[in-house]
């Protein structure tokens, strides 16, 4: 396994900045370890967790020997130099454990406390020596026994900061659009954003302008149980709306539309109060037999009955028998198996994206959904921002009777959302064109 998949495709959202925001504040200090304990001193063994538990990878990296331009490398130009992965499994259980070597006890300090601001979440996070730790998991008891044989000194213990609910305003412009090339979205936004009125428009953006299908609606999220509660208010106004299972869907006066670069858009408010789910708590819907039928249906974009995703959804599954626990060993396989890779802003389809192993947010959350419906489990896609990182993400959702809507993303570190999830988007076929012509600003209240 090289250090490159590890970046892209095993490392959560927030191990990636961990070790990347270490990197930098040793490259701030401009020293290197200066003895100690190192992070091969540290490491553990599978018998030290306990009964059961095995080394699934360890992996020691140089990042002077990775390839120029990757994220490692860069890490190596900024001065880090040991980092260590190891991933310890236990039937259906994961707990992942980095180690990355810092200069000195200031270091340590000052990392921690900057880390601390920023993620937190269920992770358990500490130190000992001029070593920083960070342990991943589900199971806090697993993450807690970890903690006490590195013998670190806890800083946070993943159950500390407030998990739940929240409520934000936001403002975007949004694209009334029919149909879009999704392999284009990105870069289109990242125009428009960016594009000056009065300015000729760029060749190769106004071909994919051209090839845009544009009409005088645009669809949110605007309810889901207790995760989600919105109001939007929109310039130019609305002339009608209607909403279904949740999103509701505004139109108005074609003609009142302003544009940009050709491109007709309204210009959006709102007020959301956003919730928590988990494998253990979703967000309360309950859905009807006909939305069960639609969320378990094949699409164009979800390809539930190829050979090979039903392969790969029953081999994936594996021997469990509940649906939460399908949910969970779905989520690990895309997780583990899909690299997080390649250019910005893609979407590949679900066959191609199994085919090659890698792919951006939105290829892996095709992937799951196609192989949560294939195993007969209802699931949907949603789109929306990530608050703590400032941009742009898509995400999934499985039902699961009794819960409700579950958030999962399968490159995040564990099943569920928080209010840092804000959802603007949801869509049962697949079909979610979004074109952002201002992208969104946020305030969390």
């Amino acid at each position: 396994m090289t250090v490159k998949k590890i970046i892209h495709g095993k490392y959560s959202r927030v191990a990636i900045a961990f070790i990347l925001t270490l990197a930098l504040l040793w490259a701030a200090a401009g020293c290197g370890s200066g003895g100690g304990l190192t992070v091969d001193d540290m490491k553990l063994e599978a018998s030290d967790l306990g009964a059961g538990w095995r080394l699934e990878g360890e992996t020691e990296v140089d990042p002077d020997m990775e390839e120029k331009g990757s994220s490692i490398y860069r890490l190596g130009q900024l001065g880090a130099e040991d980092v260590l992965n190891q991933v310890f499994t236990r039937d259906s259980e994961r707990l992942q454990v980095n180690l990355v070597q810092m200069g000195n006890a200031q270091m340590v300090q000052d990392a921690l406390s900057f880390l601390l601001e920023v993620a937190g979440g269920t992770n358990i996070y500490g130190s000992r020596d001029n070593v920083v730790a960070e342990i991943i998991g589900d199971n806090q008891e697993s993450k807690e026994k970890a903690a006490q044989v590195l013998e670190i000194e806890v800083e946070y213990d993943g159950t500390g900061k407030d998990m739940g609910g929240g409520s934000a305003v936001v403002e975007f412009e949004l694209a009334c659009v029919d149909t879009i090339d999704y392999m284009k979205f990105n870069e289109l936004s990242n125009y428009l954003e960016s594009y000056l009125e009065g300015q000729p428009v760029d060749e190769e953006m106004k071909a994919v302008i051209d090839a845009t299908s544009f009409g005088n609606s645009a669809a949110l999220l605007t309810s889901s149980g207790d995760r989600l509660s919105a109001k939007y208010d929109f310039e130019p106004l609305v002339a009608g709306e209607q909403t279904t299972g949740g999103m509701t869907t505004y139109t108005f006066d074609t003609a009142a539309l302003p544009g940009k670069a050709g491109v007709p858009y309204v210009k959006v408010s709102g007020e959301l109060t956003v919730g928590e789910t988990s494998l253990e708590e979703g967000d309360g819907t309950v859905l009807t037999p006909e939305e069960k039928t639609t969320c378990t249906a094949e699409t164009s974009f979800w390809p539930t009955s190829d050979p090979g995703a039903r392969e790969v959804a029953g081999k994936a599954a594996g021997t469990v028998s509940t649906d939460g626990a399908k949910v969970k060993a779905l989520w690990r396989w895309v997780r583990d198996n899909i690299d997080y890779s390649g250019p910005m802003g893609t979407r590949y389809g679900t066959l191609q994206v199994l085919s090659q192993g890698y792919g951006r947010c939105w290829d892996s959350s095709d992937v799951f959904v196609t192989l949560c419906r294939a195993s007969g489990i209802p699931a949907r896609q949603v789109a929306g921002w990530l608050v703590d990182l400032d941009t742009g993400h898509v995400w999934s959702q499985a039902y699961l009777e009794g819960k409700g809507w579950v958030d999962v993303d399968c490159t995040s570190d564990h099943v569920g959302a928080d209010a840092e999830y804000l959802p603007f988007f949801a869509t049962a076929d697949g079909g979610m064109p979004i074109l952002y012509v201002k992208m969104p600003s946020i305030e969390e209240i």
